[in-house]
């Protein structure tokens, strides 16, 4: 698992515009971002498709992000084993699921 240090795909969801999240998309290079609070805490994702949504819609690269951020997302706790991970991304049809801790915060 991944560590908070090695996430390149967040972003912070209180200044984040449409670029910022496109950016920690292709940082990330997994097709979503995550949202987090000023202390690290997942408060949402974001996809390239609602990206591509937005934009469509007529949002602009300055565009705030917060309206687009997904704010229910699917997490799990660090102590889920890796195949219980992947049952439950399997049968949510789902590609990625952060991981966080108790209090909420990212983990990876």
């Amino acid at each position: 698992m991944e560590s908070a240090a090695d996430l390149s795909m967040v972003f912070p969801a209180d200044t984040a515009t449409v670029r910022d999240c496109l950016e920690a998309i292709d940082r990330g290079a997994n097709s979503i971002a995550l949202a987090v609070d000023g202390s690290g805490r997942l408060v949402g994702l974001v996809t390239d498709g609602d990206m591509r949504r937005a934009l469509l819609a007529g949002a602009d690269l300055k565009t705030p992000a917060a309206a687009y951020i997904r704010t229910n997302p699917v997490s799990v706790d660090p102590g889920y084993s890796r195949s219980a991970v992947l049952d439950l991304m399997s049968s949510l049809r789902i590609s990625q699921v952060p991981i966080v801790s108790a209090d909420g915060t990212l983990v990876g």
